[in-house]
């Protein structure tokens, strides 16, 4: 992913959030929506050195139409990405209220699904004379309907899903994991790949699916064999 981001002159953010927009279109066919993403909201001077939380939650526009390839998706993505930031200072609750989205199903406005992506933090905290040290706080509520958030570690990426209950079963956010990592590793093997044709399954569980289809065929098939035969006896037609 790294040397992808070098080559095409783009952002760890960027090409996570184009994979994870390539997954959810691949799941639920949708080829417009709209995802949610995180900015840190620290972009003014005067607010650099406060404490506390600044955080706005941007909407972008995931447009997956026409079938195009993962190096078209993050080109788009890049797109959306930088035009958004550009405005991320405009509150999210300004937009809602420009909008007056349909609030029906008791669902968040404008969007359902949210991405966010974090650096490894530095190996010190301090303020002054102050230690810190990161905690990580346990979730008991969903805000969104899916949630993933990435964080980038010394030795690789670690990703956390949140997710409601209402809507998925624990082993569905598993498979979804698996599903995300094979893909987006096929998709930054060979971006020049349309998406469609993007494996979503890992090679034990290609296999594991062969043998369960062959063996569903097998024992179809002894199953016509056991069967009695039935005969039918029907007078020949008469000759006019």
């Amino acid at each position: 992913m790294r040397r992808l981001t070098r080559r095409r002159g783009l952002t760890p953010f960027m090409v996570l959030l184009a994979g994870f927009e390539t997954l959810l279109h691949r799941l639920s066919g949708q080829e417009e929506f709209a995802v949610g993403v995180a900015a840190i909201g620290r972009g003014r001077v005067e607010i650099e050195r406060l404490i506390g939380l600044f955080l706005n939650m941007l909407v972008l526009r995931a447009d997956l139409s026409g079938e195009p390839t993962f190096a078209q998706v993050l080109d788009r993505v890049r797109d959306a990405s930088l035009e958004a930031f550009a405005h991320q200072d405009i509150p999210l609750e300004k937009l809602v209220e420009a909008v007056a989205p349909d609030r029906g199903r008791n669902a968040a406005p404008l969007f359902q699904v949210a991405f966010g992506f974090d650096r490894p933090p530095p190996a010190e905290l301090r303020a002054g004379d102050v230690e810190m040290k990161l905690l990580d706080a346990e979730i008991t509520t969903a805000r969104y309907d899916l949630t993933l958030w990435v964080r980038e570690q010394s030795d690789g990426l670690d990703a956390t899903w949140t997710y409601s209950t209402d809507l998925f079963e624990a082993e569905t956010i598993e498979r979804m994991h698996r599903q995300f990592e094979t893909l987006l590793a096929a998709a930054v093997s060979a971006p020049e790949t349309c998406i469609a044709d993007l494996e979503l399954r890992s090679a034990t569980e290609l296999q594991r699916d062969t043998v369960e289809q062959r063996n569903r065929e097998d024992s179809k098939h002894q199953r016509l064999l056991r069967a009695t035969p039935r005969v039918v006896s029907a007078a020949s037609p008469s000759a006019e």
